[in-house]
C-alpha cells in the first residue's frame, strides 16, 4: 500500500492522490471483511409527526461485499393504500471536479407486497416496508408482539424491518432493535434462565456476533433467515409466558393454604 509523502519539494502525482482517496475505503473493507451483508450501524428510523415523513439517520451498511457510507439524513414520504418497500441505493453524479457519490432512498409500491426481482437492481438494499392506510399515522414498532404475532406480519402503518438484514461478525441476521425488544421481555419475565439473561444483556449492549445468535436460538433447518428467528423468538416467548403463569398459580396456591395448629 502506497503511503504518500508530502515533504517540501515533493512533486504531487496522480498515484499519491489516488492513494489518499482509496485509503479510507481500504480500511473499511478490511475492518468489516468478516461481517455479513446488512446494516452495520446507523440508519435509525423515525417519523416526523406533523408531515408523517420517514427520517433515516446516517449509517454504514454492507451489500454484495461492498461497504457503503451515508453521511446525511435521508427522508421519504410513503404512498397511501400501497405496500411501500423502501431501499437504499448508491447514486453517482458527475461534476466538474469528479464524481459525487451519495446514498439515496428508492421506493417501490404495489398491491401484492412483494417486488419482482426484475424490478430491482443489484445495488438496491431493502431498508423497511410499510403498508399505509389513507390518512393514517405511521409508527415505529415498540412492542415485541407486533414483531412475532401473525407469523411475522406487522400491522398496517408500522415501519416493518422483519425482512431487513443486519450485519454481524460471521453472518447476516435479525434487527438489533427487535432483539432489544425481546431482551427487555426476557428480563421482565422473571422466569428466565442464566443463558436467557446473558443473551438479553448482550442484545441490550449491542450484539455483533452472529455465532451467539445461532447458539442461543439453536440449529435451523434452513439458512437461519429472519423468518426462522421470528419463529424461534415466538417459541421462547411462549415458553417464558407459560413458566410465568405456572409460577403465579403456584404462589396463589401457597397463599391460600391455611395451617391449623392444635
Amino acid at each position: 500500500m502506497l503511503k504518500p509523502s508530502f515533504d517540501d519539494g515533493t512533486i504531487l502525482k496522480q498515484q499519491m492522490l489516488e492513494a489518499l482517496r482509496d485509503f479510507p475505503r481500504k480500511i473499511l473493507d478490511v475492518y468489516f471483511s468478516e461481517f455479513g451483508d446488512g446494516i452495520i450501524s446507523g440508519f435509525e428510523l423515525s417519523v416526523e409527526d406533523s408531515t408523517q415523513t420517514v427520517i433515516v439517520s446516517p449509517g454504514i451498511y454492507k451489500h454484495n461485499d461492498k461497504v457503503y457510507v451515508s453521511e446525511n439524513k435521508l427522508s421519504i414520504n410513503l404512498f397511501d393504500e400501497k405496500n411501500n418497500i423502501v431501499y437504499l441505493e448508491p447514486e453517482r453524479k458527475k461534476t466538474d471536479s469528479g464524481v459525487n457519490f451519495n446514498i439515496k432512498l428508492t421506493i417501490h409500491t404495489n398491491s401484492e407486497g412483494e417486488i419482482r426481482d426484475e424490478d430491482k437492481t443489484t445495488e438496491m438494499f431493502e431498508l423497511f416496508r410499510c403498508s399505509k392506510d389513507t390518512g393514517a399515522k405511521i409508527f415505529k414498532i415498540q412492542k415485541l408482539d407486533d414483531v412475532v404475532n401473525n407469523k411475522g406480519k406487522v400491522p398496517h402503518n408500522h415501519l416493518n424491518q422483519n425482512y431487513v438484514l443486519f450485519s454481524y461478525c460471521g453472518g447476516s441476521g435479525f434487527s438489533r432493535d427487535y432483539l432489544k425488544l425481546y431482551a427487555s421481555y426476557v428480563l421482565n419475565s422473571g422466569n428466565c434462565s442464566a443463558f436467557d439473561v446473558a443473551f438479553a444483556c448482550q442484545c441490550l449492549n449491542g450484539l455483533h456476533d452472529f455465532d451467539l445468535i445461532e447458539k442461543y436460538f439453536g440449529p435451523s433447518d434452513k439458512s437461519f433467515s429472519n423468518e426462522d428467528i421470528i419463529s424461534k423468538i415466538k417459541d421462547k416467548k411462549d415458553r417464558l409466558s407459560r413458566k410465568t403463569e405456572c409460577s403465579v398459580k403456584h404462589n396463589v396456591q401457597q397463599t391460600n393454604e391455611i395451617m391449623i395448629i392444635d
